[in-house]
C-alpha cells in the first residue's frame, strides 16, 4: 500500500480531525521544561501518581513533526520539531546519555533503548535540517554523543550486555542514522551490523504458531508483538546495506508473524506468547534473581537454561492481555513500512478505524484493554499516544491546523469500577509533576 492510497481512504478525514485533536491534547501536557509530562501504563509498571516529563514522550511527535514537515513543507513543524528537541538537548549529561529516562516509573533504571530513541530523533531532525539547508550540526553532535554513552555504557564488543533484542536494534538504527550523516561511518556500520545479526538470532525459524516471532531477549523466551514491532524498521534500515537482504528476511517473517496475532474482540493484536506450560510469574522472578545478581553469575545461567528450551522445543500459549489500544500504532506503522517497501500486503485502515475509535473526546486515546485497574485501560498515557501521534503525522492527507489555544484544562476525569464493583471517577490534575488522583464514587461517597 503506498502513502498515495492512503491518503485516498475514506478515513482520512477523520485522521485530520483526529491529528488536531491530538495535537491540541499534547500541548495540554507540555511541561515548563518543554517535555510532555502524564500517566506512566506499561505492561512493566505504572503509576497514576507521577506525571513529570520524559524523554520517551518527546521522540515520536519529534519524529512526526519532522515527517510533516518532508510531507507538506510548512515551516512550522520544523520549528516544532527543533522546539521539543531543546528538551532533549537541555536534558543530556556530559556522558552523552538523557536524564527524564528512567525505565517506566521513578526510580527504574534507564535502557539502552530509553537512550536510543531520543538519540534517533535527534540524527533524523539533523538530516532533514541539512537538507533544508538549515544549521543541524548541535543535533548531530547531540546524537554522536548519545551513541557513545550507549556504547560506553553497554556494548562488550559484540552486543549490548542486557541482550534485548528490541533495544539492540533500536541502538542499530541510530547507529545507521549517524553514518548516514557521514559520522563515524565505518565503525557504526559494523557495530549496527553485530546488533543486527545477533537480533536476527532471536527471531523463531521453526515452522509453527511462532515462527517469524523474536524472543523478548537473550534470558526471556516471551514473543511481546509490541516489542517484534519495535524490531521491524530498523531491520529494513539495516536491509540497506550490502548483503542486508537477510535483514529484510527476518522483517517480513517479524510482520507475517504479527498478522497472525490479531484479537478476535478489539480487532487490534494479542499481547504474547509463552512456551507452554510456563507463566509470567516464573519470569518475573528471573528478573528479579538476574537483576540483583550481576550478569556474569546469574545472567548467563538464565540465558544457556533458555537456549535449551528452545533447541528442546515445545508448545506454545497465547497470552491476549493487555490488549494495546494507542501502542498498537507502532504494530500499524511498521506493517506500514513494510507495505510501503513491497514487501508485505498490508492495508492499515481497519487498524486505523479501531484506534480512532478509542479517542477521548479530549484528544487522547485510551490505553489498553485488560492492562489493571481502569486508569491503567482508559487513561491516555502520553509515550503510546506519541506513537498514535507519529501515525497520523505519516497518514494525514492534510496539515494539521494551528492549535486555537493551548491552555489545558486544569484536570481530566475517567470512571473505572471501585473495588467493590461500584462506579466511581478518578480525576487528574494536570498543574502539577507529583499528583495523586482523587477518586469519588457514584452518590458522594469518598
Amino acid at each position: 500500500m503506498t502513502l498515495r492510497d492512503a491518503q485516498e481512504s475514506p478515513a482520512s478525514s477523520a485522521i485530520a480531525q483526529s491529528l488536531a485533536a491530538l495535537e491540541r491534547w499534547f500541548a495540554g501536557w507540555r511541561a515548563e521544561d518543554g517535555g510532555y509530562r502524564g500517566l506512566i501504563a506499561t505492561f512493566w509498571d505504572g503509576s497514576d501518581t507521577w506525571i513529570a516529563s520524559h524523554v520517551m514522550n518527546s521522540y515520536p511527535v519529534i519524529l512526526g513533526y519532522r515527517d510533516l514537515y518532508s510531507r507538506f513543507g510548512d515551516p512550522r513543524f520544523l520549528d516544532r520539531a527543533r522546539e521539543d528537541a531543546e528538551y532533549l538537548l537541555a536534558h543530556q549529561m556530559p556522558s552523552g546519555l538523557f536524564t527524564h529516562a528512567f525505565g517506566d516509573v521513578p526510580g527504574k533504571g534507564t535502557g539502552p533503548v530509553v537512550q536510543a530513541c531520543p538519540g534517533l530523533s535527534l540524527a533524523r531532525l539533523a538530516s532533514t535540517l541539512r537538507d533544508a539547508g538549515e544549521p543541524w550540526e548541535t543535533y548531530a553532535v547531540a546524537a554522536q554523543r548519545c551513541a557513545e554513552g550507549i556504547l560506553s555504557t553497554w556494548f562488550d564488543g559484540r552486543v549490548l550486555t542486557n541482550r534485548v533484542a528490541n533495544q539492540e536494534l533500536k541502538t542499530a538504527e541510530l547507529l545507521l542514522a549517524l553514518a548516514d550523516l557521514g559520522v563515524n561511518r565505518d565503525r557504526y556500520l559494523q557495530i549496527a551490523t553485530l546488533l543486527g545479526d545477533w537480533s536476527r538470532q532471536q527471531q523463531v525459524r521453526e515452522p509453527g504458531p511462532a515462527y517469524g516471532g523474536i524472543y523478548q531477549a537473550d534470558h526471556d523466551d516471551r514473543i511481546f508483538s509490541v516489542y517484534v514491532a519495535k524490531c521491524i524498521p530498523p531491520l529494513v534500515e539495516l536491509s540497506r546495506l550490502p548483503g542486508g537482504r537477510r535483514f529484510m528476511d527476518a522483517a517480513v517473517a517479524a510482520g507475517t508473524f504479527l498478522q497472525t496475532r490479531r484479537d478476535g474482540q478489539t480487532g487490534l493484536f494479542e499481547s504474547h506468547m509463552m512456551p507452554a506450560g510456563t507463566s509470567s510469574f516464573r519470569y518475573r522472578l528471573a528478573a528479579s534473581v538476574r537483576g540483583r545478581l550481576s550478569h556474569r553469575v546469574a545472567g548467563h545461567r538464565l540465558e544457556g537454561l533458555v537456549r535449551l528450551r528452545r533447541r528442546l522445543g515445545g508448545g506454545w500459549t497465547s497470552v491476549r492481555e493487555p490488549v494495546w489500544i494507542a501502542r498498537a500504532a507502532s504494530i500499524v506503522t511498521a506493517l506500514l513500512r513494510l507495505s510501503e517497501k513491497g514487501a508485505l500486503e498490508y492495508n492499515p485502515w481497519a487498524d486505523v478505524r479501531v484506534l480512532l475509535s478509542h479517542q477521548h473526546p479530549d484528544g487522547g486515546f485510551a490505553n489498553a484493554v485488560g492492562l489493571g485497574p481502569g486508569w491503567r485501560d482508559r487513561g491516555p498515557c502520553p509515550r503510546w499516544n506519541a506513537y498514535v501521534f507519529q501515525l497520523l503525522c505519516h497518514l494525514t492527507p492534510a496539515p494539521p491546523e494551528p492549535p486555537q489555544s493551548t491552555a489545558p484544562e486544569p484536570t481530566f476525569t475517567i470512571e473505572e469500577p471501585g473495588v467493590d464493583g461500584t462506579p466511581r471517577r478518578v480525576t487528574f490534575d494536570r498543574r502539577h509533576d507529583l499528583c495523586v488522583a482523587h477518586y469519588a464514587w457514584e452518590g458522594g461517597r469518598e
